[in-house]
């Protein structure tokens, strides 16, 4: 049987990596696969410390979910990293890595119901799609386009990033001149550090327009069907 090894980036400091291994946990609760939650950012359940113990338990096939939205340097550079350094030290293992999360149709649909929740509300000149971006790669940015030509808003629809060639602190001023009130959805999967940041340093900006922000994804239950359908493929 597969191992499921689900990869979160995490953080080092604080709760959030029990937060996040918590909600996986209680989303995940009802299914009968094998699955292991591990987060980049962390002494004790790193990916290489856990799919050790699980190699020295016996298991030989495993499937790498990385909870991630795009294509970023974490999936192009650490997934096969991983990869790689156990099929260095071990011959009889094997290894599929699953396309991010973004890359779904159910995302657009999460993000979708996000921006009418707010656009049957209020009139918005725009909505501004935001993701972490890339300073090395260029990918996200495709990917994030590409999902863009997915999503069918009544409005113009922007992409911007916080890394990248399409940043937000070089573009943002430029997509909302002339507007009188945009929408801003940070297609994160919880409002944490990067998000609050960006949100103040938009504030700093004074920008002549005004820009509401919706939450993140925010770990939207739609994301267990995602995650099924990786396990499925």
């Amino acid at each position: 049987m597969t191992m499921n090894i689900i990869v979160v980036h995490g953080m080092r400091k604080g709760t959030l990596n029990q937060e996040l291994h918590q909600f996986i946990n209680t989303m995940l609760e009802d299914e009968t696969y094998q699955y292991e939650v591990v987060f980049l950012e962390s002494e004790t359940r790193n990916p290489y410390r856990v799919i050790e113990q699980l190699i020295q338990s016996g298991e030989r096939d495993f499937r790498i979910i990385p909870f991630m939205i795009f294509s970023g340097a974490h999936f192009l550079d650490d997934m096969p990293a991983i990869v790689q350094h156990f099929k260095q030290q071990y011959d009889d293992v094997s290894f599929m890595i699953c396309e991010p999360l973004g890359h779904h149709p159910l995302m657009v649909d999460i993000v979708k119901d996000k921006a009418m929740d707010a656009l049957v509300h209020t009139d918005y000149d725009a909505v501004i799609l935001y993701v972490h971006g890339s300073t090395k790669y260029r990918k996200p940015e495709e990917e994030l386009r590409a999902f863009r030509e997915q999503l069918t808003l009544p409005v113009p629809i922007h992409v911007l990033t916080l890394y990248g060639s399409i940043s937000y602190k070089d573009y943002l001023e430029e997509v909302v001149e002339g507007q009188k009130r945009v929408l801003f959805l940070p297609i994160f999967f919880y409002d944490g550090y990067l998000v609050n940041m960006t949100k103040k340093r938009i504030k700093q900006m004074n920008l002549d327009c005004q820009i509401d922000y919706t939450t993140s994804i925010n770990f939207d239950q739609r994301l267990k069907e995602i995650i099924n359908d990786r396990i499925d493929d």
